[in-house]
């Protein structure tokens, strides 16, 4: 079992035991008033069988001298006969019984007493009253004349003493019962009180020994306080030193954050200029590609032209032979004319003049000649060049691929290149951040260090107090502030069990 166990039981058991004493007492009581109530009523059971012996002795006295019913007197024994039964039938069955000698007024409950010893009295009592009504109700009505009334009142007489002997019977056998039950009650608190008493004492030697922990604790915990102390200074000079140095390095990352930033941005701009290169390059291999063709379309052109040269002077070569023939003939046909004489003297002019015509053919077949050969010439040079110049665009052809390969390339490589500055400088300014935050919480932890301390300080003095209160010389006050009473300790260390809010410094903007 716990200490607190030891002590919160033992004085719930003493609170339970004071509560079920005040439970009893009070019933007790209130029931004690009923039943002195009842005893009350079962002693003015007694008087109202006097009462209503000493009216019917009167109202037959009356009759008997006056010789007429006196009805007031009637009436009022009625009443008190009607009040005598009601309150015996309560008594003994339980219901309202009248607490004055007036029938209406039923306020009162009995509960039954069948279980108590005075039941079988009263039943008993009941066994007498209903003749003795009967009487009662037969004298009143009696007219026989004075010797009906005389024997009617000797009956009443002679009973009358039996019944009061036993209602007084029952008026002592409840007042036992009611005696009985104060002793009981008396008995009943007699033991609670011994066992209070014991609990009580088991309290005070729980308590005894709780405080005698609590001076050991007190002292173990004054020593721990010490202890607690002096690391609360090591870790606040440590949280000083973390704190310094988280900041000279948030300076430092916030600088290079910054310089990524402008890397970046180059980077960013050396990309885009890479790519608008490389378009240019591509819109550069396009011409040259159309370019070359064109070149390809022209060498075409220059070798049809060269072949269609080539036809031409074969031409012009069969021009000439023809020329050569005909100035051949031309010269046989002359020679001829000339061997005819006289007669072919016409045939000759025109022999000469076909031959002068064949020269003439033959001459310009010749010049003809020479400046196709001259033309043909330029042609094959032309041919040459064209052919050389289709080479050269061959070439610049595929150094402009290739530089528009190694633009794309180097494009591209700008483009990641600048997406991993941007991440680098992304990944820098988280980290700027949190060596914000880890230069804030140390700064923070750096003031609940020196606030630990403080309090590590104030808990030394209270544990000491504690030590004198345990003791019995008081709270002791080592310094201004700490009060020497025991409230004064409560309220401290209900205090110092509070979070302190204003402990932590505010963050600074953006970490």
């Amino acid at each position: 079992m716990s200490m607190r166990q030891k002590i919160v039981v033992p004085v719930l058991l003493l609170a339970i035991i004071i509560l079920g004493m005040f439970l009893v007492t009070w019933n007790t009581t209130a029931k004690q008033r009923d039943d002195g109530l009842v005893i009350n009523l079962a002693g003015r059971q007694r008087m109202l069988t006097q009462k209503m012996t000493k009216e019917f002795l009167i109202f037959t006295k009356k009759r008997a001298l006056s010789g007429e019913v006196d009805n007031q007197l009637a009436a009022r024994l009625s009443d008190t006969m009607t009040v005598f039964s009601m309150t015996l039938h309560a008594l003994t069955y339980g219901g309202k019984a009248p607490l004055s000698l007036d029938p209406s007024d039923t306020r009162f409950r009995i509960c039954p007493k069948s279980k108590e010893p005075a039941f079988s009295q009263l039943k008993k009592i009941h066994g007498l009253w209903t003749p003795f009504e009967k009487q009662l109700n037969l004298g009143l009505k009696e007219t026989g004349g004075t010797d009906g009334d005389e024997s009617v009142l000797a009956w009443i007489l002679t009973n009358n003493m039996p019944l009061l002997a036993e209602m007084n019977k029952a008026v002592v056998m409840m007042q036992e019962q009611s005696e009985k039950k104060i002793r009981n009650l008396l008995v009943t608190q007699l033991v609670a009180v011994i066992f209070g008493i014991a609990l009580l004492i088991f309290c005070i030697l729980v308590i005894l020994s709780v405080s005698h922990r609590i001076q050991t604790i007190a002292e173990t915990l004054n020593q721990n306080s010490e202890r607690v102390n002096k690391h609360a200074g090591i870790i606040s000079n440590a949280s000083n030193v973390l704190a310094d140095g988280a900041s000279s390095q948030a300076s430092s990352l916030e600088k290079t954050s910054a310089s990524l930033k402008q890397i970046s941005l180059v980077t960013k701009k050396n990309a885009a200029s890479s790519r608008m290169a490389d378009d240019l390059m591509k819109d550069t291999g396009q011409a040259v590609h159309r370019s070359s063709r064109r070149m390809d379309e022209l060498a075409d052109a220059m070798g049809s032209i060269s072949k269609a040269s080539k036809e031409t002077s074969n031409i012009i070569q069969t021009i000439d032979d023809i020329s050569f023939q005909t100035n051949l003939l031309a010269l046989n046909a002359a020679v001829e004319a000339a061997r005819a004489g006289e007669a072919g003297a016409g045939f000759a002019v025109v022999a000469d003049e076909v031959r002068n015509l064949a020269l003439s053919a033959a001459q310009a077949a010749q010049n003809t000649s020479g400046l196709i050969e001259n033309i043909v010439d330029k042609i094959r040079d032309g041919s040459a060049l064209v052919e050389s110049a289709h080479r050269s665009f061959l070439h610049i052809t595929e150094n402009v691929d290739k530089a528009g390969e190694l633009v794309d390339k180097i494009a591209g490589a700008s483009e990641d290149q600048a997406d991993g500055i941007e991440q680098v400088s992304f990944n820098v300014s988280e980290m700027d951040k949190i060596v914000r935050r880890n230069a804030a919480g140390s700064e923070e932890t750096a003031a609940v260090s020196v606030e630990m301390k403080t309090e590590a300080g104030q808990m030394k003095q209270k544990i000491s107090g504690l030590v004198g209160l345990v003791r019995g010389r008081g709270m002791i006050s080592h310094s201004p502030g700490v009060y020497g009473d025991a409230n004064d300790f409560s309220r401290t260390v209900g205090d110092q069990s509070r979070p302190n809010q204003q402990l932590l410094p505010k963050k600074k903007n953006g970490g």
